[in-house]
């Protein structure tokens, strides 16, 4: 598979698979280490993706802090 193909192949998976792929990408070429660099990585790229396409990522954060917080223990 050339650069072209890949790309091409790239273009046509689901947005949360492409947001999946970045995320791993980023983490292997230099944030491995960081604990938690590859969801703080996926989370960045999903609000980038939140304002590309013309959504409140501010409204998407707080989402996703409702959630993060569900996680937490007292």
């Amino acid at each position: 598979m050339d650069r072209r193909e890949l790309l091409q192949a790239f273009t046509e998976l689901s947005p949360s698979d492409r947001m999946a792929i970045r995320a791993d990408m980023i983490r292997d070429t230099g944030f491995e280490d960081a604990p938690g660099a590859g969801s703080v990585m996926a989370a960045c790229i999903a609000i980038m993706e939140e304002a590309k396409a013309g959504r409140d990522p501010v409204k998407f954060c707080e989402g996703m802090l409702e959630e993060m917080a569900g996680m937490c223990t007292d």
